[in-house]
């Protein structure tokens, strides 16, 4: 059985899911979901207090790890990465952490002796953990949501033009180094002015009050506001036709469900896993 906890937010928890899918599959395993993050969240934490969205926003029933088999393979992942790494024999080790920032095969070994539990930390940020399931992704992280009459519209907007979906991620951010300033983003636009005859921005931000003030481009652009579920924002960006992300995990899943084959998508650099970007996908430097 692997188990792999999830936690952050909806983004982060994504990846973990289908980080889990498919380890799941290259070790002829069962997974199980740790979701015990969500219920002893410090509500001071700096990124604030997250929901465990996964089976609201999609038609995802996971197993779940109870309480006992987690106290249990904590016990046990203790002395057996105590033993491992005295022995240097990592295939005893039931605890396995995205330490490296970058995609391993190792995450796949299997465990020795067979048939204890694995369990999984981590952001696993790296499509190589599950691009040979993708179209299976894809089908687990259709919504289930339904749009009310002015996100429809919305939509058929989205749907009708040369859309593009800009993304900025500002509250949790501000004052660190993982915030994206607008030289990125001025940047991104010449390249989708160089590719896109006619585009048309579409602005999603948790702070679209500065957005608003600060990014006037000069091409049409609909500033996305108002308060709406996040699984409806990730609907309407994986929908437009291309995508400028920020350094998001959250615009990261919008561009990479956006079914259009010849899509552009920019993204800055760095992001927090090296091994995050798909190679069709265009790196911004700034």
């Amino acid at each position: 059985m692997l188990i792999v906890q999830v936690w952050g937010g909806l983004g982060n928890q994504m990846f973990q899911y289908a980080f889990a899918r498919g380890a799941a599959l290259k070790l002829g395993e069962r997974f199980r979901l740790d979701t015990s993050f969500f219920l002893n969240q410090d509500p001071s934490w700096r990124c604030c207090v997250r929901e465990y969205a996964l089976e609201r926003i999609f038609a995802l029933r996971p197993e779940h790890a109870t309480e006992n088999c987690l106290s249990d393979c904590r016990r046990r992942a203790l002395f057996n990465w105590t033993l491992g790494r005295r022995t240097k024999i990592p295939c005893i080790n039931p605890y396995r952490r995205d330490r490296d920032e970058k995609f391993s095969e190792r995450h796949w070994m299997p465990i020795w002796p067979a048939g204890r539990d694995i369990f999984y930390k981590g952001y696993w940020q790296s499509p190589s953990y599950f691009d040979f399931i993708a179209d299976e992704i894809r089908k687990d992280f259709q919504i289930v949501l339904a749009l009310s009459q002015d996100d429809s519209r919305l939509l058929a907007d989205i749907r009708s033009c040369d859309s593009v979906s800009i993304h900025f991620r500002r509250t949790d951010y501000l004052n660190s180094p993982n915030e994206k300033g607008l030289a990125y983003y001025w940047q991104a636009l010449e390249e989708v002015k160089r590719r896109v005859k006619t585009p048309r921005l579409f602005a999603f931000s948790d702070d679209m009050t500065w957005v608003k003030e600060n990014f006037r481009p000069d091409m049409p652009i609909t500033y996305v506001d108002g308060l709406r579920d996040q699984g409806i924002d990730l609907e309407l960006m994986r929908s437009c036709k291309h995508n400028i992300i920020a350094n998001s995990s959250f615009s990261w899943w919008g561009a990479w469900l956006n079914p259009n084959p010849q899509k552009i998508v920019l993204a800055p650099r760095p992001f927090n896993n090296r091994d995050i970007y798909p190679d069709s996908w265009i790196v911004a430097e700034k």
